[in-house]
């Protein structure tokens, strides 16, 4: 990627990859009022502003939400009967599913970023742990960029390794994908590991990234 594109603009061009989907965006959101910060393409942007202009749609709904808003597939029913209004919108694109990630620190909601795809379907477990970490590096490129501070561009800011808070939202996701429920229990799973082994959270879920362990196999007597 061109070294003069922004922080989010890669991070946004890296998901077409690491999330498996067709366009990315990311925005912040003040008041409700949804900005463009960077996007692959202008069509994500588009269906961003919809969402926002009918106050409707997995975008808006994930501007305070606590967890992602994961729609596997935007011609169901389901679809239409919870986003109506854009849900019409969402007819006249060629567009199946849509993976919006809320960025917020602590209880501070800053914006979302937002994957759409052609074909309907899930995110497998690497796309939404993947998903994740690039959620949290835009999240932080985001208060750096509103706090002024700028970013050291010889620094490796999609290193792993620079981003250790992000183990435990990799290893919800890993979770969540295993035993095809929430990242809300994925969570509440790890921290009962953590606890019945009597070490930190933080330790169990890097554990879990590295396959060290395995919560389908350490929780399997629930």
């Amino acid at each position: 990627q061109p070294e003069s594109d922004s922080i989010t603009k890669r991070i946004c061009n890296l998901g077409l990859e690491l999330m498996g989907v067709d366009y990315v965006s990311i925005g912040i959101v003040v008041n409700n009022s949804y900005s463009t910060v960077d996007t692959s393409h202008d069509l994500a942007v588009f269906l961003d502003e919809q969402q926002f202009t009918f106050g409707d749609g997995p975008t808006y709904m994930a501007r305070n939400a606590i967890a992602p808003i994961l729609v596997e597939n935007i011609r169901a029913s389901d679809f239409q009967k919870t986003y109506p209004a854009f849900a019409t919108t969402s007819k006249l694109t060629e567009l199946g599913a849509i993976f919006a990630f809320p960025l917020s620190i602590g209880g501070a909601f800053i914006g979302v970023m937002t994957g759409y795809r052609k074909t309907p379907g899930p995110l497998d477990g690497d796309n939404f742990a993947n998903a994740l970490v690039l959620s949290s590096i835009a999240t932080a490129e985001l208060i750096k960029s509103g706090a002024g501070v700028s970013t050291d561009e010889n620094q490796n800011v999609f290193s792993l390794e620079k981003f250790d808070n992000s183990s435990l939202q990799i290893a919800a996701g890993m979770v969540a994908e295993q035993l095809n429920c929430s990242v809300i229990e994925a969570l509440v799973r790890i921290r009962a590991l953590a606890f019945s082994e009597d070490s930190s959270v933080n330790a169990i879920a890097k554990k879990i990234v590295t396959k060290e362990i395995s919560i389908e196999l350490e929780m399997k007597g629930d």
